[in-house]
C-alpha cells in the first residue's frame, strides 16, 4: 500500500467525521436499531475514497467507539462489542470496502454511458446493504442466540433487523449512488 498522502488523511478524516454525524442524526424504532445516516456516509466514503481509503474511515470510526468515546447509535466503550447490533457497525467497514472496489471498476469504465453508470453504482450501493444486513443480521442471531441466552429465530432477526429498513436503506443507496457519481466528477 502506498503512504497516504495530506488529502487522504484529510478525506479519510472527513468521512469518519461524517460518519459519527450520521450517528447522531437518527430516529428511534421500536426495533431497537434506529434510523440512521452512518450507513449511507459508509457508502459514500467507499464509493468517493476507495475501497482503502474508505475502509480506513470506517475503521478509524469503529476503534474510535470502542475507546469510549460516544459515536456509535447509542455509545460507545470496548462493551459496545456485545451489543446484538455491533454487527451493523462491523457492516460498515465491510460495506465501504467492497463499494469501494466495486465502485472504482464502474467509474474507471470510460465506455459506460452516465445513465449505466447510475445503474452500476446504484447496485454496487445495494451490495453493501446486503453486506451491512448480513453482518448485522448474522452478529444478532449469534449475540441473542449463543452470548444472551435468549434464543430467536431467523425470521424475528429479520423483522427486527432489516425489513423495517429496506426502503429506507435503497432510498439511501439511490441517493449515495446518485451524489457519488456527480462528486466523483469532482475527482476526491
Amino acid at each position: 500500500m502506498k503512504k497516504l498522502s495530506i488529502k487522504d488523511v484529510t478525506l479519510i478524516s472527513l468521512f469518519t467525521a461524517l460518519t459519527i454525524v450520521g450517528a447522531y442524526i437518527k430516529i428511534p424504532t421500536p426495533w431497537g436499531v434506529p434510523y440512521s445516516l452512518q450507513f449511507f456516509f459508509a457508502l459514500c466514503g467507499g464509493m468517493l475514497l476507495g475501497s482503502v481509503r474508505g475502509g480506513i474511515a470506517q475503521l478509524i470510526y469503529i476503534a474510535l467507539g470502542l475507546l469510549g468515546l460516544p459515536v456509535f447509535a447509542d455509545g460507545g466503550g470496548i462493551a459496545y462489542v456485545f451489543m446484538p447490533t455491533f454487527g451493523f457497525i462491523i457492516g460498515f467497514a465491510i460495506s465501504a470496502f467492497v463499494c469501494g472496489l466495486l465502485a472504482k471498476k464502474i467509474l474507471l469504465n470510460n465506455s459506460l454511458r452516465s445513465f449505466a453508470q447510475k445503474i452500476m453504482l446504484f447496485l454496487c450501493a445495494i451490495s453493501g446493504m446486503v453486506i451491512l444486513y448480513f453482518c448485522g443480521a448474522t452478529y444478532y442471531f449469534l449475540m441473542k442466540n449463543l452470548y444472551i441466552g435468549s434464543p430467536i429465530s431467523i425470521v424475528v432477526v429479520l423483522t427486527a433487523t432489516t425489513f423495517p429498513y429496506l426502503i429506507k436503506d435503497t432510498i439511501l443507496c439511490a441517493i449515495a449512488a446518485l451524489l457519488c457519481l456527480r462528486l466523483q466528477k469532482v475527482k476526491i
